[in-house]
């Protein structure tokens, strides 16, 4: 029994040009998880409640997830100081050091210390964005010397995640407005997922220095200062808001 074997040679074949239900729901799915559970950056948690801060996480990612514009908004509410170098800091101030200041990231602690200076007999508290600025106007050598590196070390993202997460949106926008000028159809979640995708891009633009769920804020020196907390405690009775107590931040 003889035969002959032909030797077939298969050349590159394209995609077909349909879409199946997998590849469209794959796609938006994929697109909106990242859009919505890394663009909420939630400022600390306050002192003794850390445990609420995983249902402030939820209440936000249901927020993001039903009306991710509004999470947009809120991002231009977030405090910002600017203030000239200090000669003394051996690290200059960014806006990574702004957003990290405005989200709680400097308390006053006097465990340890004899002497409570703090209202209300507590032994830690935040300082806000006001307080941030008061000292930057009057004491600015009080603020903690760190580095842009180590304030980026607390955050969960690393700069490379959140360029993966806009790049993901951003690919997502594209094929959708390409869509568009080739007269094809788009689905329903697929604009869903491109609102998603947009507010997303928004977010990351104006909140790209903001450490993603930091944990712990930095402690300021308050044993060398009493005196000018002190100051900061009357002041934040009179309305001045320069404490945590007072003014406490949305996010």
């Amino acid at each position: 029994m003889s035969g002959t074997t032909e030797t077939q040679f298969h050349t590159w074949k394209a995609e077909p040009l349909t879409r199946g239900t997998f590849s469209i729901l794959s796609s938006c799915l994929t697109t909106l998880g990242f859009s919505v559970w890394t663009a909420v950056h939630l400022n600390l948690p306050e002192h003794k409640k850390e445990s609420e801060q995983y249902w402030r996480k939820i209440k936000w990612l249901l927020v993001a997830l039903l009306a991710p514009e509004f999470v947009s908004a809120s991002t231009t509410l977030q405090d910002d100081y600017e203030a000239e170098s200090d000669p003394q800091k051996r690290y200059a101030r960014t806006p990574t050091h702004s957003i990290y200041a405005a989200m709680g990231g400097f308390f006053i602690g006097t465990h340890g210390e004899r002497d409570n200076f703090l209202p209300r007999n507590r032994r830690r508290i935040t300082l806000t964005g006001d307080g941030v600025i008061w000292l930057l106007q009057h004491e600015p050598s009080l603020l903690p010397n760190i580095s842009k590196a180590v304030i980026r070390d607390k955050s969960k993202a690393s700069g490379l995640l959140k360029a993966f997460v806009c790049l993901q949106a951003a690919w997502f926008c594209a094929q959708c407005f390409s869509r568009w000028k080739q007269d094809l159809t788009v689905s329903l979640l697929e604009l869903n997922t491109l609102a998603h995708s947009l507010c997303a891009l928004l977010t990351y633009m104006l909140w790209w220095n903001k450490p993603l769920d930091v944990e712990q804020p930095t402690l300021m020196p308050g044993k060398e200062s009493q005196g000018v907390f002190a100051f900061m405690s009357l002041a934040s009775w009179k309305g001045k808001g320069v404490f945590s107590s007072q003014n406490r931040s949305r996010r």
